[in-house]
């Protein structure tokens, strides 16, 4: 089964987000990817996010993990991380795909178009924006 690991990167009550367009579908999602063979998702995580986003994560906090599409999703609450930040997450014109990241606040996710569902659902329930 395919294992993702997913960062929820949150500051000033807003969390990170990429606005991405692929393939002419325009939405949102957490960054993140897939856990290699051998590898544990804590190190899974730590490793995506310095790919996509060139930042370094601390306090890694599991949330919460479900399936989806056919395989498993985990998800990190971090709130602790440093580094410059990279706006481009996984833009690649060979592939369609175009990435910008956005700080999003309750209101804001309320609104747009998460995907999956379930993590935005589970997401508005679990965390605390006012932090």
């Amino acid at each position: 089964m395919r294992h993702r690991v997913v960062a929820i990167i949150i500051q000033d009550g807003k969390i990170l987000l990429l606005h991405r367009v692929k393939n002419g579908k325009e939405y949102y999602c957490l960054p993140g990817g897939g856990v290699e063979e051998q590898e544990m998702p804590e190190v899974a995580v730590s490793r995506e996010i310095k790919e996509e986003l060139n930042l370094n994560i601390n306090n890694i906090k599991k949330l919460f993990e479900f399936e989806n599409r056919g395989g498993l999703e985990t998800y990190y609450l971090i709130d602790n991380f440093s580094g410059e930040l990279k706006p481009f997450g996984d833009t690649d014109f060979n592939k369609g795909i175009r990435d910008s990241v956005e700080w999003c606040n309750k209101k804001n996710i309320e609104q747009i178009n998460l995907v999956p569902l379930k993590a935005k659902l589970l997401i508005l329930q679990q965390i605390n924006f006012n932090v």
